[in-house]
């Protein structure tokens, strides 16, 4: 997805994320409530369609179309969507298992809204966003930038 609208939304599709960026600097705290809202939006969305109408041709081809066609995409040609791809893929295996593979809250408020399902919810919120809230501060002490 990252490769496919990556261009529209700078990439920003789990707000612990996003919350990790505004800590470390690198995104503006006033957005947040925007971004969080959008995100939760669009994941609920994602899901009420997923949980109708689930095609992974569907989903392959227009992945496919959007990152072979749309030149429009900063991605195009870099590494930034493999690399993240790959964390994701290692984080699910590493620690998949412990967390139900659910590093974003977004993707998983929006199924348990879906489905009516809320068991544990809290820890799948809460969780992501202290990790990248706490990443994104020792990404900026690292940087140097802490505290500005």
């Amino acid at each position: 997805m990252i490769f496919a609208f990556g261009h529209v939304s700078g990439g920003h599709y789990n707000p612990a994320v996003t919350l990790g960026l505004a800590a470390a600097g690198q995104f503006g705290w006033d957005e947040l409530p925007g971004y969080w809202s959008a995100q939760l939006v669009g994941a609920g969305l994602a899901a009420a369609v997923a949980r109708v109408c689930y095609s992974p041709e569907a989903a392959r081809a227009m992945v496919i179309a959007t990152v072979a066609t749309d030149r429009r995409a900063p991605w195009n040609g870099a590494f930034a969507p493999v690399a993240i791809g790959l964390f994701i893929f290692t984080a699910a295996v590493v620690i998949g298992p412990f967390t139900s593979g659910s590093f974003n809250p977004a993707r998983s408020v929006a199924p348990a809204v879906v489905n009516g399902a809320y068991d544990h919810l809290a820890l799948f919120v809460v969780g992501p966003l202290v990790g990248g809230y706490v990443g994104g501060l020792v990404h900026a002490a690292l940087r140097g930038d802490a505290g500005r």
